[in-house]
């Protein structure tokens, strides 16, 4: 009622709308009523030559699946795509097409043909392709075009159409419509998403590869799929199975998440090898992120400086090589053609990390009890430089055994995040999540503890950690963003990714400005 003036009576709620606006008549009604009346929506009902992704997904996106070279004497010209629709219109004639950029907001009207008149021009539209002279001069000067091809009765109508490959991007809608307003905007469209082609992604790992703490767009995964689709011009179908906890060795008691599931606060610990099972259409993918090793170890045997130097060697060497060696085989296996990235880890503790925010997080763990003595950081630093530098030479050596053993293209690549003492946990440059003194944050829970999770997603876990179904101990779960990539840290992550992309030959070689 907010739009309502002083006039909002006139005409009364109880009579009709037209009633309503024939009384009150605003000076702009008039005009919107005109072309209300000529209003006359659209309504896809069916395509060809479309084809949607090879596995599930939310998103009714579609790309050709029919493809020809204009000139096959002259590839610059580049590829055009032919396909139909079915559309439920009043009078075909009037159907119109418009290819929009959803990242650019460029807009490119199609040019609508006569249909072929003879024989011969009938059948060469028949796939569809280019029928005449003029159709193919259009072609060239990269304009889309379409011709109503037939009819299955009055409302019925069947449209064919050419679209120049370049016309097409990772985000591309295509709208058909008869009506538009005044600022020429098309209203009562049908519409669909068609892009150039798809690129296939799958992710697999531990808490690291879900992002813990993270709000969607800030994912490692999601700016990678960002680059891709900006640089490639392809949509990115995504499978994203890690979840905070995951190791490679499957362990008594692993199951499949059905229902309700999240990465943030699991209902089910997925090994990674049994993750790599849960791929869909592996003979599609691209390219897998992955990681894996540090839930094997265990976090808590990692920061704590009761762990003999010589058993964090050994555990780190075993699980981060050894298991890493075994999965990566099995992934190779799977997705032969697919691109694999492994990600490492990072120094989880500095020297200028902060010792109050330290003792909370040690008391979490048990190292020590309430008035305890919090061990020396230079310990806690110490074991987090023996697992980062060991844990990266033991993947890096994975990464290179299965190279070896399987000689083929296309490699699987070890990104290093590079991260910094400066960008330990409690750190001032942390790229990783802290705490916070803010009591609020957690108001009503009696934890006895003075610092709380710094992130977004704690709300979601406040929710979540207490339903009976979680599987981390409510405290554990409550605070397990602590010590994971913030979105600087994440960032850091996809810049890694991205480089081994551009050295594999993925993404296009960076720029010597870039």
């Amino acid at each position: 009622m907010r739009g309502i003036r002083t006039r909002q009576l006139c005409g009364l709620m109880i009579l009709p709308l037209v009633a309503v606006i024939l009384s009150c008549s605003p000076p702009e009604l008039p005009s919107l009523l005109g072309r209300q009346r000529s209003f006359t929506p659209v309504y896809l009902l069916g395509t060809e030559r479309l084809e949607p992704p090879g596995v599930s997904t939310s998103a009714a996106v579609f790309k050709p699946a029919f493809m020809f070279a204009l000139d096959e004497n002259d590839h610059s010209l580049g590829q055009i795509a032919g396909f139909f629709v079915t559309l439920a219109a009043s009078e075909a004639r009037a159907v119109r097409f418009r290819l929009s950029d959803l990242e650019t907001q460029a807009q490119a009207e199609f040019t609508t043909v006569a249909a072929p008149a003879t024989e011969a021009e009938r059948a060469l539209a028949a796939d569809p392709r280019p029928f005449n002279a003029a159709v193919r001069k259009l072609l060239r000067e990269g304009r889309g075009v379409a011709w109503h091809d037939s009819s299955n009765g009055d409302l019925e109508h069947r449209f064919a159409l050419l679209v120049p490959q370049g016309l097409l991007s990772a985000f591309t809608r295509l709208g058909m419509f008869t009506s538009v307003a005044d600022d020429g905007t098309a209203i009562g469209l049908a519409d669909l998403e068609l892009v150039r082609d798809f690129f296939y992604l799958a992710i697999i790992g531990d808490s690291i590869q879900w992002g813990n703490g993270l709000e969607e767009d800030d994912k490692m995964s999601v700016r990678v799929t960002e680059v891709i689709e900006h640089e490639t011009g392809r949509r990115v179908i995504r499978q994203r199975y890690a979840h905070a906890g995951a190791r490679i060795v499957p362990a008594e008691g692993d199951a499949i998440c059905e229902m309700n599931c999240s990465g943030e606060v699991p209902t089910a610990s997925t090994s990674i090898t049994a993750q790599a099972d849960l791929i869909q259409r592996p003979d599609l993918i691209d390219l897998i992120l992955m990681d894996g090793c540090i839930n094997d170890l265990g976090f808590g045997m990692i920061i704590n400086p009761l762990t003999a130097d010589e058993e964090l060697i050994g555990l780190t060497e075993q699980f981060c090589r050894e298991e890493m060696a075994t999965l990566l085989r099995k992934v190779r296996g799977l997705a032969p053609q697919a691109h694999i990235m492994v990600t490492g880890y990072f120094q989880i503790v500095g020297p200028d990390s902060d010792i109050f925010a330290l003792r909370t997080w040690a008391m979490m763990y048990g190292f020590i009890t309430e008035g305890g003595d919090l061990p020396l950081v230079d310990e806690l630093v110490h074991q987090s430089v023996i697992f980062r530098d060991v844990a990266h030479e033991s993947l890096r050596a994975a990464v290179e055994q299965v190279n070896r053993e399987t000689g083929a293209e296309p490699l699987i690549a070890f990104a290093d995040p590079a991260f910094g003492p400066e960008n330990a946990v409690f750190a001032p440059e942390k790229w990783l999540w802290s705490l916070t003194s803010v009591p609020e944050l957690i108001a009503g829970f009696d934890f006895d503890l003075a610092l709380f999770p710094e992130d977004p997603r704690q709300d979601f876990r406040l929710e979540r950690c207490f339903e009976p179904e979680a599987i981390d101990a409510t405290l554990f779960c409550l605070y397990s963003s602590v010590g994971h990539p913030n979105p600087s840290g994440a960032r850091a992550y996809a810049d890694a990714i991205i480089r081994g992309l551009r050295d594999l030959g993925v993404l296009p070689a960076a720029s010597t400005g870039e």
